[in-house]
C-alpha cells in the first residue's frame, strides 16, 4: 500500500485559510481518522490528497512521492464522499464494478469475482440490480463504499462514510469497513464529526479545530491526555465538564470527564460541587444531567433517570481525576494519572 504525508500544506480560499500549514504523516496500512467540527477543514484535507483541490501552498506526499501535480486518477486513490456518485439511471452494479472497467488488467470473471465479494461483504445482495433512484441514503452510501475499494487502492479516503446511513445499520457497516481495510491492508483517511467513529476504528486520530492541526495520537491518547481545552472540549462525550477557579495564584479551568462525577454520599471524600440541574438526556436506565455550578457547568453521566430540571444536587470527584487548563491559553497543564 502506501504512507501518506502532508507537510506544512496550507490551503486558501478568497484570501481565508482555511486549512493551516497541516504537517501530518500517515504510517503504510493504518487508518487515521481526521475529526472536528464542521468548517475545520478535514475534508478539504481530504479533496488536496484527492487532487480535486490545489494547495496554496506546502507539498503532499504519497509513499515519498510529490503528488501536488499529479493527476487523481494516477494517484492510486479510492474515494468515498457524502454525496451520491453513482450512474444515474443504470444498475448500481454497473457503478460499483466501474473502477475495473477502467482498467485493463481485470477479465470478466475476476470483476465478477470482485463484485460478489463486496455484495457478500457490504451485505449489497438485493441493491445491486437496483438504479440509485430506488435507494434509501444509506444504501446509495454502501454502495459508493464498495465501488471504493474494489479496484483495490493504495489509499483509501473517506469522506463522512457513515453520515446517510440509518443508526441500526451504522455500527454494522462500520465493522464491515474495518475489516475490509484489515483484510485489503490499504492505507485509510477517514473524515468524521463522530468521534464514536474515530474512537472505534481509528489506529491515530487527527483534531482539527479552525483549519489547525491541533493534536494527533492514539485516540484513547488524545481522550485522556488533551493538548488543549479546545481538544477536551471536542474529544469526549457526553462533553467535558468545566469549572474555572484560582489555584495558587494562577486562574485555571477544571476540566471533569462526566463519568468521573457521582453524587456525594455524606462524608464522601473528594472535590464537592453543588448546583442546579439545567439540563436532561435520559438514556435508558441512566440519565446525563447538566448541572450549573459556581464558575461553570458541569455533566454527571449516571444521574438518576427520575432527574428533574430545578433540581439540586450535590456531586464529588476524586481531585486526582481532573484535567487542569491554563484559563488564559487553553493549554493543558495536569491530567489524571
Amino acid at each position: 500500500m502506501a504512507s501518506v504525508a502532508f507537510a506544512a500544506v496550507t490551503k486558501e480560499r478568497e484570501g481565508r485559510a482555511v486549512l493551516r500549514s497541516l504537517t501530518l504523516d500517515v504510517d503504510d496500512g493504518t487508518i487515521c481518522c481526521l475529526v472536528g467540527p464542521s468548517g475545520c477543514g478535514k475534508s478539504t484535507a481530504v479533496r488536496l490528497l484527492a487532487g480535486l483541490e490545489e494547495p496554496t501552498s506546502g507539498e503532499i506526499r504519497i509513499d515519498g512521492r510529490r503528488v501536488n501535480a499529479v493527476p487523481t486518477r494516477d494517484r492510486g486513490l479510492g474515494m468515498v464522499t457524502q454525496t451520491s456518485a453513482l450512474l444515474p439511471s443504470r444498475p448500481t452494479e454497473d457503478s460499483v464494478g466501474l473502477p475495473l472497467d477502467l482498467r485493463h488488467d481485470i477479465d470478466r470473471d475476476e470483476r465478477r469475482w470482485r463484485i460478489d465479494e463486496q455484495a457478500l461483504a457490504l451485505d449489497l445482495g438485493d441493491v445491486l440490480g437496483r438504479p440509485p433512484s430506488t435507494l434509501s441514503g444509506g444504501e446509495i452510501q454502501v454502495a459508493q463504499i464498495a465501488r471504493a475499494v474494489i479496484a483495490r487502492p493504495r489509499v483509501l479516503l473517506l469522506d463522512e462514510p457513515l453520515a446517510r446511513i440509518d443508526p441500526a445499520r451504522r455500527g454494522m457497516v462500520r465493522a464491515d469497513l474495518v475489516r475490509l481495510q484489515q483484510l485489503y491492508g490499504v492505507t485509510t483517511i477517514w473524515v468524521t464529526a463522530d468521534q464514536r467513529d474515530a474512537l472505534a476504528v481509528a489506529d491515530r486520530v487527527a483534531v482539527l479545530l479552525d483549519g489547525r492541526l491541533e493534536q494527533v495520537g492514539a485516540p484513547m491518547a488524545v481522550y485522556d491526555r488533551p493538548r488543549t481545552l479546545a481538544v477536551a472540549r471536542f474529544f469526549g462525550e457526553p462533553e467535558i465538564g468545566v469549572v474555572r477557579t484560582r489555584l495558587g495564584g494562577r486562574q485555571l479551568d477544571v476540566g471533569i470527564r462526566p463519568h468521573e462525577l457521582r453524587a456525594a454520599a455524606p462524608g464522601a471524600e473528594g472535590t464537592r460541587f453543588q448546583g442546579t440541574v439545567v439540563g436532561v438526556e435520559v438514556l435508558g436506565r441512566r440519565a446525563v444531567a447538566t448541572v450549573a455550578v459556581e464558575g461553570g457547568t458541569l455533566r454527571w453521566d449516571g444521574a438518576p433517570v427520575r432527574t428533574r430540571v430545578g433540581e439540586r444536587l450535590d456531586l464529588v470527584v476524586d481531585p486526582d481525576r481532573v484535567h487542569l487548563f491554563d484559563a488564559d491559553t487553553g493549554v493543558a497543564v495536569g491530567h489524571p494519572e
